[in-house]
């Protein structure tokens, strides 16, 4: 595979090369400027041409490096939201450790799981506070570089608490992002204005 990709961007370099070897005919020796093969629009066609086939290229390689590498999924949201319980449920194990204290995750743990033949790779984070705890510190910043370096946001919420200033601290941070809202806790008493999500 590495060898037909190396030989399609050599092809397209040659392409260009030419392409530039014609323009630089045409300003030099603008009199033979009529030729066929070097006329502006036949010079457009071929560019446009090479612009296709370098974006199949780029979108050849973001496909691959999903299929290698997994479409990284950020779980995020406030301090015990339940996110390290989510990535123990998506993944059928307790790698994460899950605790009533708030906090408890102070690290980024990845995860590979395959949904429907998509490698996702799993990352819980720590939840994302203002805190005076050093260690906890350093998780929150490792989270917040996870976030940037996202594919895809798993925004959780608790379906027994009302929206908080941090919820929506979070969700200003991932607005623009391509982020699917998660309604956990779905079993206890119902506190969460599902209109105000959806707003």
């Amino acid at each position: 595979i590495e060898g037909r990709l190396s030989d399609m961007i050599k092809r397209q370099r040659q392409s260009i090369l030419e392409i530039l070897a014609q323009v630089e005919v045409n300003i030099d020796y603008p009199e033979y400027d009529d030729v066929e093969d070097a006329t502006t629009e036949v010079l457009l066609g071929k560019s446009n041409e090479i612009k296709t086939e370098i974006n199949k290229l780029l979108d050849t390689g973001t496909q691959g490096k999903i299929m290698r590498e997994g479409l990284s999924t950020v779980i995020v949201g406030k301090p015990n939201v339940g996110k390290s319980s989510m990535l123990n449920n998506l993944i059928q194990d307790n790698k994460a450790i899950v605790t009533e204290v708030p906090g408890t995750t102070r690290d980024t743990l990845e995860e590979y799981v395959n949904v429907r033949g998509v490698p996702l790779r799993l990352v819980d984070t720590a939840g994302i506070r203002d805190t005076e705890d050093i260690v906890e510190r350093i998780g929150v910043e490792r989270s917040r570089k996870a976030l940037g370096e996202a594919d895809l946001i798993l925004f959780v919420l608790n379906y027994n608490e009302r929206l908080t200033d941090e919820d929506r601290k979070l969700y200003e941070v991932i607005k623009n992002e391509d982020a699917i809202v998660i309604v956990n806790k779905m079993d206890l008493d119902k506190h969460l204005d599902l209109d105000e999500v959806k707003d």
